[in-house]
């Protein structure tokens, strides 16, 4: 198996565009993404220090674990895409996961800038459950059920935060409608999908409305 990495701009709830693929080929995943996030080292720390202001959480949780989101700013961010032999996308990875990240490890205190299984567990359950267009709940190669499920969380903290900052069922609906047709490519949404993207807002709705009134 071996991997390629697209530099890609991401603009705010639209699908990622590509333009540029890094230089020859990955034999991980691991390396794929270090190459990544290499290669945006300097504008990544660039476009974190211009939308610093916006790096709030939109909410917490402080319990068993933490959680964390922001609201997604206006413009584009920049981020990496990593494709395998396929062509098909395992993974991806925006400034905006570094901010998320860097914003929950400020409130916690802990130093620690990878909290994600405990900050998106359950938002990560509920796109299993609810969503899941590319089938990672069947898929046995563990790697690529892994680096499947961390693109998920992207997409779930993206339609939290389009809810808790005051978007629409609506709204977050027709993202993740985008997403399984612009972005994953796997052609027009059937009637099926559409009612698996609503579930799924719904469900991420009621969760943050748990969460907000503990």
């Amino acid at each position: 198996m071996s991997f390629t990495v697209k530099l890609a701009v991401f603009p705010a709830r639209k699908a990622p565009i590509p333009y540029e693929t890094l230089a020859g080929t990955f034999a991980t995943l691991e390396n794929a993404c270090e190459a990544g996030r290499l290669a945006l080292t300097a504008v990544t720390e660039k476009e974190l220090s211009a939308i610093a202001p916006n790096l709030e959480p939109c909410f917490q949780k402080f319990s068993n674990g933490h959680m964390a989101a922001i609201k997604v700013p206006p413009g584009e961010v920049s981020g990496y895409l990593v494709l395998d032999e396929k062509g098909v996308e395992v993974a991806n990875w925006t400034t905006l996961d570094k901010g998320v990240a860097r914003v929950a490890s400020d409130q916690t205190g802990e130093g620690n800038e990878d909290p994600t299984d405990i900050r998106l567990g359950r938002l990560r359950q509920i796109a299993w459950d609810e969503w899941d267009p590319i089938g990672i709940r069947c898929a046995d190669h563990e790697a690529w059920r892994t680096a499947a499920a961390g693109e998920y969380d992207s997409y779930m903290l993206q339609v939290a935060s389009i809810l808790s900052s005051g978007g629409s069922t609506d709204e977050a609906v027709r993202y993740l409608d985008e997403i399984v047709t612009d972005h994953m490519a796997l052609g027009p949404t059937t009637e099926a999908q559409r009612q698996s993207s609503r579930n799924t807002v719904e469900a991420v709705a009621a969760y943050l409305s748990e969460t907000l009134n503990e």
